[in-house]
């Protein structure tokens, strides 16, 4: 009997490890056979959301290869973050270049407990598709307060990150109009602090990478 060749060995074991890695996917999340993954759609669903309540945000944080100064054990990532648009269908699209090996996808909407989905590129994955049902939760404030407000204002002072200006304004009224209803809800929590909002010259500098601290956990 003539044993199996190198090759095909490796390619047994790169289609066991794409079989593994396809089945840890959300069951919210579906696949088709590609190349590698360029690109993540879907729809957001947050049943019940008014307009007084404020509109729904995704932001995504994408993790890119990086071959400069990288130490023995393997390549440097450096993040980047930027928000997608949302349609009001709730249809969304997120490209993924070459670079990036992954990526944390945070379904933002007022009143629903934040759903992230993590992204890891698998040779043989193609696009991804991704319904986030975004579930109400009745403690939403001290939500809001203790996980999404210091994560997005990190994200407005951080330049590691390299968010637009249009980014950055966008997360700051949503983050302002969220802070006006509560307060309107009751006395604010002890816990707010200010979005302070970048000047010309930080935001001149925001396309210098410097280490940027990873995304907060919940």
């Amino acid at each position: 009997m003539v044993p199996p060749s190198r090759a095909l060995i490796k390619q047994a074991a790169g289609l066991i490890g794409f079989f593994m890695l396809a089945g840890c996917l959300p069951p919210q999340a579906d696949y088709s056979f590609g190349l590698s993954t360029e690109r993540i759609t879907g729809f957001l669903n947050a049943p019940g959301l008014t307009p007084a309540q404020g509109t729904p945000l995704i932001v995504v944080y994408k993790f890119h290869r990086s071959f400069a100064g990288a130490p023995p054990q393997g390549p440097v990532l450096a993040p980047t973050a930027h928000v997608v648009h949302v349609a009001r269908s709730g249809a969304f699209s997120i490209g993924i270049p070459w670079d990036v090996v992954a990526a944390n996808v945070f379904f933002i909407a007022p009143g629903r407990l934040t759903e992230i989905f993590q992204f890891k590129r698998t040779l043989g994955m193609g696009a991804i598709t991704y319904r986030a049902q975004l579930k109400p939760i009745t403690n939403w404030r001290d939500h809001y307060y203790t996980f999404l407000n210091p994560q997005l204002q990190h994200l407005i002072v951080e330049k590691g990150y390299r968010l637009s200006p249009g980014d950055l304004r966008q997360l700051s009224q949503w983050l302002d109009f969220q802070d006006r209803r509560l307060a309107g809800q009751g006395a604010g929590h002890p816990l707010k602090t200010p979005v302070r909002s970048l000047d010309p010259d930080e935001r001149a500098g925001a396309g210098k990478m410097r280490p940027a601290v990873p995304p907060a956990k919940r």
